[in-house]
């Protein structure tokens, strides 16, 4: 008690020292004395205090701001400190406006606030927000983080109205993940109450329920609807179950149905596999429930394809039946190509041909085929060429093509023009094509045309047509400017389908540069495609002219 008594009488001291060498001492003291210390805020407070000389506070306050923003910054924040240790809710507000953009005193000022009032401190920020005022709005986490250790039914209480101000869902987001972590009960109420369906929170606090109450966490996650953050949760329980006593755990999954059993027991397997793999084999092995024994196999493979696959792979392929079979071969694929993909490759390749064949190529190029690791892209593209089943290559990697779009154009870009482009689907080819004219149309054609025989002409339809989506005009002058032949023909045609959704009265002067075998093959061309009343009535008006 003597220290803290001599803390703050230090304090105090320090602060009128800083005050007075700030030239702020009678500024503050005409305006403390208007302040009211209630704890309600208006949304438009400032206007409504008045200094004793008939000043806004407002202005008072850009005043000492400017004073502030000139002063030393150990100065500053020994008058700021000094000022928040004792200060009223209505002061605390006054004093972040005070700091301006300085964002370490704000949220030092914000800490204060959400310890002293958070009610306060939240209806301030939310009037802010209602007004579109997003100054503070960072100050939110800081006052959730406290604010769900200390009340969190009031947090609870004031975050359900969501008409209260726009984008609320993000402040609720973040609040479930404050509460889950101070209060898992508590979190897990809001996952359900305010329908948080696209964010996982953390779920260690989670967790650390789940092994000392395993049955009364589960029995609690268990009622939450199956969504990302809920199932997310069955999974935390299930694992922290199966750690103290993983039969037990995977004998409740039993109660449990659909995702929500599949969820719980897969990852309450995985952590017994990796205790005592023999225990968790022979208990799988031996549940009557085919359904059940897949779900479990899901966890079990996961682990054992980390030290042997092939064992595992036996044991499924005598224990599990269709999609279930092709499923738990998917996530063993997955666990052993991160081990070693070179031997999950073999282990796929060996398999009978058929959808778990497919759906472990598939998880093995999830796998392998990582973003910044070209010498990763190109091994599993030299073993899906090599591959006798060009079918099943085509098909597992149109799965990942996305990644190469979106992440590595240019591996795609020599996937395409390598030995064993011949496995891409058109499709990949088209966009492989799309992304080279992003980059340059004319240079996306001469790399079109430098491509092996069997996929340059896709790959100059692909370019052709995202011109013409692009760039409309010129791809439309550049086409009509061929020589006569295969190429001119292939454009001719791409532009008449832009056609159909282009201005119609740009078709006249077009078709007017043709042979009148193009335009009766234009012709053709548009009747075939779909499109509105209005539209259609128009090319036809213009097509009747020829």
């Amino acid at each position: 008690m003597i220290v803290i008594a001599v803390s703050a009488v230090v304090g105090v001291v320090v602060g009128l020292v800083v005050r007075s060498s700030l030239g702020l001492g009678n500024a503050e003291r005409a305006s403390d004395s208007s302040i009211s210390d209630g704890a309600k805020v208006s949304e438009d407070s400032d206007s409504e205090l008045k200094t004793p000389k008939g000043r806004t506070l407002a202005k008072d306050t850009e005043r000492m701001k400017k004073e502030l923003e000139l002063a030393p910054r150990p100065k500053r924040m020994l008058w700021f400190a000094t000022r928040a240790e004792n200060a009223t809710p209505d002061e605390l507000r006054r004093l972040l406006r005070l700091a301006g953009d300085d964002y370490a005193m704000k949220k030092m000022i914000a800490a204060r606030w959400a310890a002293i009032a958070p009610q306060h401190m939240f209806d301030s920020l939310a009037a802010d927000l209602r007004n579109r005022d997003r100054t503070n709005s960072g100050l939110m986490r800081t006052l959730l983080t406290e604010w769900s250790r200390s009340d969190p039914k009031a947090l609870i209480a004031a975050l359900d109205d969501e008409q209260l101000y726009p984008r609320i869902d993000s402040t609720r987001m973040t609040a479930s993940h404050y509460l889950m972590l101070a209060n898992p009960e508590a979190g897990l109420e809001v996952l359900e109450r305010w329908n948080v369906r696209h964010f996982i929170p953390d779920m260690k606090k989670l967790a650390e329920w789940a092994e000392s109450s395993p049955r009364e966490a589960a029995e609690r996650v268990a009622k939450i609807n199956a969504d990302h953050a809920g199932l997310e949760a069955l999974g935390a329980v299930g694992k922290a179950w199966a750690k103290v006593d993983p039969e037990a755990a995977l004998t409740f999954a039993l109660e449990l149905g659909g995702k929500k059993q599949e969820q719980f027991a897969s990852k309450a397997m995985e952590v017994w596999a990796a205790q005592d793999l023999d225990a968790a084999s022979a208990f799988a092995s031996e549940q009557e429930s085919i359904a059940f024994r897949g779900r479990l196999a899901r966890g079990l493979l996961a682990e054992w394809g980390k030290h042997d696959a092939g064992a595992a792979l036996k044991w499924a392929q005598e224990n599990l039946k269709s999609q279930a079979r092709a499923d738990a071969i998917g996530s063993l694929v997955s666990a052993a190509a991160k081990e070693d993909p070179h031997s999950a490759a073999a282990l796929v390749t060996e398999m009978n041909p058929g959808g778990a064949q497919l759906e472990a190529a598939k998880e093995l190029l999830r796998s392998w085929v990582k973003r910044d690791q070209p010498e990763k892209i190109r091994e599993a593209v030299d073993w899906l060429g090599g591959l006798e089943d060009h079918k099943l290559a085509k098909k597992a990697l149109e799965d990942v093509y996305w990644h190469f779009i979106w992440n590595d154009p240019e591996n795609l870009f020599a996937i395409v023009e390598s030995e064993h482009g011949h496995i891409l689907d058109s499709r990949v080819i088209h966009e492989a094509a799309e992304a080279q004219v992003r980059k340059s149309p004319q240079a996306a054609l001469a790399w079109a045309d430098g491509l092996p025989e069997d996929r340059r002409a896709e790959a100059r339809r692909g370019v052709v047509s995202s011109w013409l989506s692009m760039q409309p005009a010129q791809a439309t002058e550049w086409a009509t400017g061929l020589p006569e032949g295969p190429q001119r023909d292939t454009a001719i045609n791409a532009v008449a389908y832009s056609f159909a959704h282009r201005r119609a009265e740009q078709l006249k002067p077009w078709l007017e540069q043709l042979s009148e075998g193009e335009v009766d093959r234009v012709r053709g061309i548009l009747k075939t495609v779909r499109n509105t009343d209005e539209q259609t009535k128009k090319i036809d008006a213009v097509l009747a002219e020829f």
